[in-house]
């Protein structure tokens, strides 16, 4: 019960809404630096600009870019490469940060959802200054803090950290059954690990958009932990996965000599999370794509999935085709289908982003990711849940044990990869 009250109180967080406020400071050589970015609705807004402290150099400007094409447009593929001055003459309009020194606010007219950049520029010198700028939508009620991007987001993660958590019970509760019967729990195990995870995950992304729709700020440890914990759940997933395809916790024994080939995919798995943990640590910037999977970081981890995806399928079709028992047979083919399903969401979800309008592909992308990983959990609860009439879960029923005169003909019929079956799977009417 004092669970669901903290996420009732965080729901109604999201009602006390001032407006969204970016603090900060630049020091760098670089004479053009992007600050922040905002989705304005179709009703327009407000930009309040204050700069605190400067560089006292009068050729120092604040620039504002819309997303026309002959403003940001003409820019945004070309940051690295065009110089300062070039990017100043395609601005919208720019202010001396002397003239800022007090608040000073601009109105947005609204024609369209529309994206504002702001940056600051000082082309004879370096950049060196703290800045406050607050935007605000026009539009009435609690939204108008988030940019048009962003709206929509917050009741998402509320809508489905409550699906996360009943998922996370349902996982418990196998694991639980399982446990009682003296089963083979391995896979059950990893899976609430990762369903936990990814329950982590997204509650710390609501606690932060509650805490941003108070203070226009929010809690960047918050957001990060999100980030973090969602990698980990995604691992753990995968783990998941491959005990599946390398034969647990059906009745079979495995025997292969690709063990070490599932190994190194795992661990490339596991490296290009590492290398997508430290861009966002590192690389993550303004300029990025909200997705952080739609990032030269994330494209290794999609092209690690894909791959791992490729090995996955062969060695499901070489399980099918040596398994002699036909209902384990229909069990692989339905394993195959969820496989392929997992492998492949993410890279559809990068696909995806490009296709989106810039001002609706946060709040579309997060809904479907959320959608699409939420299925993902529901579809081994619904497979193992522990029912009379469910024989799926009774694969959890096994000892692992093996003739050795079976095992080591079945090995010389195939070398590389058998899957022999111990007992004849009971019926569900006979097992309980």
């Amino acid at each position: 019960m004092n669970y669901i009250a903290v996420i009732l109180m965080l729901a109604v967080l999201g009602t006390m809404v001032e407006a969204k406020t970016i603090s900060g400071s630049v020091k760098t050589t670089d004479n053009w630096k992007l600050l922040e970015d905002f989705c304005f609705d179709e009703s327009g807004g407000r930009v309040e600009v204050k700069v605190i402290n400067h560089i006292p150099d009068t050729t120092a400007v604040m620039a504002f870019y819309s997303d026309g094409d002959q403003h940001w447009g003409t820019i945004d593929d070309h940051l690295v490469t065009m110089s300062c001055r070039e990017k100043m003459e395609a601005a919208s309009t720019t202010r001396r940060l002397t003239d800022l020194e007090t608040p000073t606010a601009f109105k947005v007219v609204g024609v369209r959802p529309r994206w504002w950049y702001i940056a600051v520029s000082s082309c004879d010198g370096p950049v060196d200054m703290e800045y406050n700028i607050t935007f605000t939508n026009l539009a009435e009620g609690w939204s108008k803090h988030f940019g048009y991007d962003e709206q929509g987001v917050h009741q998402i993660s509320i809508a489905f950290i409550v699906i996360q958590f009943i998922l996370l019970l349902g996982t418990i509760w196998i694991l639980g059954r399982g446990m009682t019967k003296r089963m083979n729990t391995k896979v059950p195990m990893v899976l609430v690990s990762s369903c936990l995870a990814e329950h982590l995950a997204i509650f710390f992304l609501l606690l932060h958009l509650s805490v941003y729709a108070v203070n226009g700020v929010g809690v960047k440890g918050l957001e990060d932990s999100y980030v973090y914990f969602d990698m980990f759940a995604q691992l753990l997933f995968l783990a998941t996965i491959f005990l599946l395809i390398k034969g647990y916790p059906n009745n079979i024994m495995v025997i292969t000599r690709s063990q070490i080939g599932g190994m190194t995919l795992y661990a490339i798995n596991v490296l290009a999370y590492l290398v997508l943990f430290v861009y966002y640590v590192v690389g993550w910037t303004v300029e990025n794509e909200f997705y952080i999977y739609d990032t030269p970081a994330g494209y290794v981890v999609v092209a690690a999935r894909l791959a791992t995806f490729c090995w996955a399928v062969w060695e499901l079709y070489r399980t099918w085709k040596y398994e002699v028992n036909l209902f384990r047979r229909n069990y692989y083919v339905f394993l195959g289908l969820f496989v392929t399903y997992w492998f492949l969401y993410l890279p559809f979800c990068v696909l995806l982003s490009h296709f989106v309008a810039p001002w609706e592909r946060k709040r579309v992308i997060t809904g479907l990711v959320f959608s699409l990983n939420a299925l993902a959990y529901l579809i081994p609860v619904l497979l193992f849940w522990p029912s009379i009439k469910n024989p799926y879960f009774n694969l959890l029923d096994t000892t692992g044990k093996i003739d050795s005169k079976e095992a080591q003909t079945a090995q010389s019929d195939s070398p590389k990869h058998v899957h022999i079956s111990t007992t004849t799977p009971q019926s569900a009417d006979t097992q309980a």
